[in-house]
C-alpha cells in the first residue's frame, strides 16, 4: 500500500523537518505567502502538521522555481522527474507519494505557473550570463545586477555552474583562490545591460559579433551548413573556445585546432585558416573574467 507523504515525514528528525520548514519560508519570501515565526520551537508533531498542511502550497513553489527545461522534463517522465537543483524533501526514502504527485499534476496545467517558469528561463540566463562575464563577484554587486527579487529566486536553487556563497558567487570552474579573492575585490566592472546579460547565458550574444557573421558566411559558401547547425557550431566549437582563460590560449588553440580537424574537410590551407581567424576575432571581443568583463579589444584600447 502506498505511503502518504505524512507518513513519511513523520519518519524524519526534527532537524530534517526543520530544513524542510526552513526552505518553504524561504520560498514564501519569493511568493508573498506568510510565515509562522515561532514553528521552528514547536514540538515535532506540530511541526509535521505544519509541514503538511502547507504541502500543496510548497509544491507550488517548486515547480514556479523550475526553468523551462526542467518543466518539460517534469511533464514527459511518468514517475515525474524532480528537479535536484534544491533538497526539496518532495522525494522521501527515493519516494514519491501517490498525494505529492497529484499535486504536481494539478499544477503542470496552471496557467498562471506555467507562465512564471516561462519567465524564470529569462532570470537564470541572466544569472548565467553574469557570471561568464566576471568569474566572481561580491554577492551584493551580483544583487545590484540582476536585482533583489530574481536573487532570491537565483540563490534557492543549487546551480552546476556556480556557487552561490554569503559574500560572494564563484564560477565552479574558478578554483584558484588568489583569482578568486582578486577577481571578487576589484569592483572596476565593464556593466551590461540585462538584456545582454540575458544573450550572453543564452550563449548568443556573439552572434551579433561581425567576426560571427562572417564566418557563418564562409561556412555556407563551402559547407551543406544550414541555420540549424549554429547550435552545433556554438555548443562544440566556438563556446568551448571562448570560456578560455586567455592565460591558457596556447591550449585554447591547440584544442580548436583538433575540433576543427575533427568536424571539417579542407580544400586549400586558406579555408581553414580562415575560419580560425573568425573565431579568433569572436574571442577578441568577447567579456572576460580577468577583464572584469571586459573584452581583449576593449582592454588593448584603453
Amino acid at each position: 500500500m502506498d505511503k502518504s507523504y505524512l507518513e513519511l515525514i513523520k519518519s524524519l528528525k526534527k532537524e530534517e523537518l526543520l530544513k524542510i520548514v526552513n526552505l518553504f519560508h524561504q520560498y514564501c519570501l519569493i511568493y508573498n505567502y506568510p510565515v509562522s515565526i515561532t514553528i521552528s520551537k514547536a514540538k515535532k508533531e506540530d511541526i509535521i502538521n505544519y509541514i503538511f498542511a502547507k504541502l500543496d502550497i510548497y509544491v507550488k513553489c517548486i515547480i514556479m522555481s523550475m526553468d523551462t527545461i526542467e518543466f518539460k522534463q517534469l511533464k514527459k517522465t511518468k514517475e515525474y522527474y524532480i528537479p535536484t537543483f534544491i533538497d526539496n524533501y518532495l522525494i522521501i526514502n527515493n519516494i514519491l507519494t501517490l498525494d505529492v504527485k497529484k499535486i504536481i499534476n494539478k499544477y503542470l496545467k496552471n496557467k498562471k505557473v506555467v507562465a512564471k517558469v516561462k519567465a524564470n528561463r529569462k532570470i537564470y540566463n541572466i544569472a548565467s550570463g553574469i557570471m561568464i562575464c566576471y568569474g566572481a563577484l561580491k554577492t551584493t554587486t551580483f544583487k545590484e545586477l540582476i536585482g533583489e527579487e530574481a536573487f532570491l529566486l537565483v540563490a534557492i536553487r543549487k546551480n552546476s555552474n556556480y556557487t552561490i556563497l554569503d559574500d560572494k558567487i564563484i564560477v565552479n570552474k574558478l578554483t584558484n583562490k588568489r583569482k578568486i579573492n582578486k577577481y571578487v575585490k576589484n569592483l572596476n566592472i565593464r556593466k551590461f545591460s540585462k538584456s545582454e546579460y540575458e544573450k550572453i547565458g543564452k550563449n548568443t550574444y556573439h552572434h551579433s559579433f561581425n567576426a560571427y557573421k562572417k564566418l557563418i558566411k564562409v561556412l555556407k559558401s563551402n559547407y551543406l551548413f544550414k541555420q540549424k547547425d549554429i547550435s552545433f557550431l556554438d555548443q562544440v566549437i566556438i563556446i568551448p573556445y571562448l570560456y578560455n582563460n586567455t592565460k591558457e590560449e596556447s591550449l585554447a588553440f591547440n584544442n580548436l585546432n583538433q575540433i576543427i580537424d575533427n568536424y571539417f574537410e579542407f580544400g586549400t590551407s586558406k579555408l581553414k585558416e580562415r575560419i580560425i581567424s573568425s573565431i579568433k576575432l569572436i574571442k577578441e571581443e568577447f567579456p572576460l573574467w580577468e577583464y572584469r568583463g571586459k573584452s581583449l579589444k576593449e582592454e588593448s584600447n584603453d
